[in-house]
């Protein structure tokens, strides 16, 4: 068993519940609206300036991109899947821990904790 401190690397598996859903209902919901209001930004300064329309043509490419790919996650199999699966081990291991009273006293408040 390896114990680490914090959040280490960038992989969803190490974050908490609260963490995935406030990336689900925040974080990556304003990033995907923020892209897109750039992306349409850029389409409208092709028509008023279209000298530079190919400018303008090589950076919308990119807040595109990063549009779909910040609204990957909220896409219903990759995030609602991971979350119920998050939240099945969770209730399997609240459960565990609720069941024996030792473990109970010294571990019972931890996922208020956490949560926090």
């Amino acid at each position: 068993m390896v114990f680490t401190v914090g959040n280490p690397g960038s992989t969803n598996r190490l974050r908490t519940v609260a963490q995935l859903e406030y990336l689900r209902d925040v974080q990556y919901r304003n990033l995907s609206f923020m892209m897109n209001s750039l992306y349409n930004k850029l389409e409208e300064l092709k028509s008023v300036n279209p000298t530079r329309a190919d400018e303008y043509e090589n950076s919308d490419s990119v807040f595109q991109m990063a549009g779909k790919a910040s609204l990957q996650p909220t896409k219903p199999f990759s995030i609602h899947t991971f979350l119920q699966e998050k939240w099945t081990l969770r209730k399997k291991q609240r459960s565990f821990v609720n069941n024996d009273p030792e473990l109970k006293e010294t571990y019972g408040g931890v996922w208020k904790s956490i949560g926090k």
